[in-house]
């Protein structure tokens, strides 16, 4: 860790003691004056996180290679588990662990931006897509992964070309998560297409499509490469996605602090190498090749 980064996050975590130096760096993320109690306001995500020396991070049980939870164990698996460790370690450094100071509370897409406006959880790492309406209510760190949206299909339909694209869902019966930007998207792609059978879960969809009760499954690509593993052999992705799915650290409005801090972290994980490292142990297990990270919104 560098002397500059320390100093940022000290800063960012001591709300009773004012420090001194330079706080910003060099992608401008981080606040140009230092982060004081002035700053770190009572009341505020950061202030909440530093009292009870934990965060509370909304995440998935149910999704393949991002989050999924082992129900024998109970633990949790995937790269948004991967990301939460990386943004613990900015909170908590040098505290051992940095699992041992997050509390992790299963966030379904329709819950999402309750919780963040209830305080139930600090933060939604959940392949949460980054959306202008989102933002009216939220506010976003990162993105940390651009997905794309494809549509899951019998393997059979998919190499017959009968469903190659988006256009090809009119008329079929597509299931899709409610509170998903996947099932907006989908309307606007495809107007004619039924979508009549909602899920709350996506593994519920994708039960509904092995049934026979619909005709295919459209989510985020890497969602779907995780189902698809589930039942090899069966059903197949287009491989042609229709809309670009930036995945974003959800916060509360207006906490500028934490999202300073958590951009700051993304960045250097980005640069060092970790963020390369947690997706190959995770959806690069079964993906083709690592992608590069993403450019930070500031």
């Amino acid at each position: 860790m560098t002397g500059r980064r320390f100093v940022g996050i000290i800063c960012a975590l001591i709300s009773l003691v004012a420090c001194s130096g330079s706080s910003g760096d060099l992608n401008g993320d981080r606040p140009a004056s230092p982060v004081t109690a002035s700053t770190v306001a009572v009341g505020s995500t950061l202030a909440r996180i530093q009292a009870r020396n934990n965060v509370i991070i909304g995440v998935k049980y149910d999704v393949p290679l991002f989050g999924l939870r082992d129900p024998a164990t109970g633990t949790l698996s995937g790269f948004d588990i991967e990301i939460s460790k990386m943004v613990a370690q900015a909170l908590f450094p040098g505290k051992g662990d940095p699992l041992g100071h997050v509390q992790f509370v299963e966030a379904l897409s329709k819950d999402r931006e309750q919780f963040l406006q209830n305080g139930d959880v600090d933060l939604v790492i959940s392949t949460y897509t980054i959306t202008d309406a989102r933002k009216l209510l939220v506010d976003f760190a990162g993105p940390y992964y651009i997905a794309g949206q494809d549509i899951l299909a019998k393997r059979e339909d998919i190499e017959s070309g009968v469903i190659a694209g988006v256009g090809d869902l009119n008329g079929r019966k597509v299931c899709a998560v409610t509170g998903s930007t996947s099932l907006a998207n989908l309307k606007a792609a495809a107007p004619k297409a039924d979508t009549t059978v909602t899920k709350e879960r996506y593994p519920d969809c994708f039960k509904a499509l092995q049934a026979g009760q619909v005709d295919a499954m459209t989510t985020d690509d890497v969602i779907l490469l995780g189902l698809e593993q589930s039942d090899l052999g069966r059903f197949q992705t287009t491989g042609n996605p229709f809309h670009s799915e930036p995945y974003g650290i959800g916060i509360p409005k207006g906490d500028t602090s934490l999202r300073a801090l958590i951009n700051g972290e993304l960045q250097s994980a980005f640069t060092d190498g970790r963020w390369a490292a947690a997706f190959a142990r995770t959806v690069g297990k079964v993906s083709k090749s690592v992608p590069n990270p993403p450019a930070i919104s500031r």
